[in-house]
């Protein structure tokens, strides 16, 4: 195998992969292809979308198609305003005990 044949083939690798993750993640789809974070945490957010999706196949979730995907991202855009401020404040307790 000459170092270009070599070369390709890990470029073909990484294209594929990155539309792998594009197609599971849409988000990183509406990028056009820029993360604006430094080099290093670009890396560590590819590196958890792919534990992510590899968690995602092994459990076989499956992938989005493009209506879902759509009503994923008008459900994301708005959120639903909740009547109760203490399930609020509980909410946010335990999101932060889970990073601490």
């Amino acid at each position: 195998m000459s170092p270009c044949s070599g070369a390709n083939l890990l470029k073909r690798i990484i294209e594929r992969t990155f539309g792998l993750l594009k197609a599971r993640f849409r988000c990183l789809h509406l990028t056009g292809g820029s993360l604006c974070c430094s080099p290093k945490k670009v890396c560590q957010i590819i590196m958890a979308y792919c534990m992510l999706h590899n968690l995602a196949l092994k459990l076989h979730v499956p992938f989005l198609q493009e209506e879902e995907a759509e009503d994923a991202r008008v459900a994301a855009v708005d959120p639903v305003e909740s009547e109760d401020e203490e399930a609020e404040d509980e909410d946010e307790d335990n999101r932060t005990s889970v990073f601490r």
